[in-house]
């Protein structure tokens, strides 16, 4: 019979934090640098119910689906203008594929300077920085569309809305949605760090404050919230992906 993934991975997960859990305790991992599984979990709880942890994550939910929407609308539109017009695609691929590997959360001064500190420099710079992705998988996943499928778009005589949602779409929905969750991942790096960095509202300032009160328990609890709004963010992107595909 077989195991379902989801089970696997569940039983990998509670070992592995087990194993963390029987460390701390028996000091074999220094508590001063790590909490207890069970105290950042149950920390994490308390924090939504008395707020303390209730608010930040809200703030942080709130810029990483800013920042989400913004690169999607954007990151796909550019991807499909470099592949629709190849010579663009060309010209500018290189030079996003350069900003792709480079270490764009350094670039954090500048909303700073221009917006301020307020969460609109948080979603600047995380947008940003989930461009690059977007734009080079959404153009990979339309070039590596069969020729045969845009033939079949054009016998039916579709338009091209209807060839998007119809034949490019789902077709490119595989490589597209990858590229949207590393997106989400360089936009939690970066919502993260900018709150972190500036001590702009949100669970990266709470994290912030904590470390250097030197309250562990306090920091891996934001790191749980943090680690839980990625995964219901992620599975939001599943099932878009399963809208599209249909």
């Amino acid at each position: 019979m077989r195991v379902p993934r989801f089970f696997l991975t569940s039983v990998l997960i509670v070992a592995l934090l087990a194993i963390v859990e029987v460390g701390v305790r028996a000091r074999v991992i220094n508590p001063l640098f790590v909490a207890p599984p069970s105290d950042a979990i149950g920390g994490a709880v308390s924090g939504l119910f008395d707020g303390t942890l209730g608010g930040p994550l809200v703030v942080t939910l709130y810029e990483t689906g800013v920042c989400l929407v913004l690169a999607t609308v954007l990151g796909v539109g550019a991807g499909y203008l470099l592949w629709r017009y190849g010579g663009l695609g060309r010209a500018f691929e290189p030079w996003v594929a350069g900003l792709f590997a480079a270490p764009l959360i350094l670039l954090y001064p500048i909303p700073l300077v221009i917006f301020g500190r307020t969460s609109t420099a948080v979603i600047a710079q995380a947008t940003v920085m989930a461009l690059p992705p977007v734009i080079l998988y959404t153009r990979q996943s339309l070039a590596a569309i069969p020729p045969q499928f845009l033939k079949v778009a054009a016998v039916f005589r579709l338009t091209q809305g209807q060839a998007m949602r119809h034949v490019l779409g789902p077709a490119a929905a595989p490589t597209l949605f990858t590229g949207l969750r590393l997106g989400l991942t360089y936009i939690l790096v970066g919502v993260i760090s900018v709150e972190y960095l500036a001590e702009i509202d949100g669970l990266g300032k709470t994290i912030s404050f904590d470390y250097l009160a030197f309250d562990m328990p306090g920091v891996y609890s934001a790191v749980v919230l943090v680690i839980a709004g990625a995964a219901v963010l992620l599975a939001a992107i599943g099932r878009l992906q399963a809208v599209v595909r249909r």
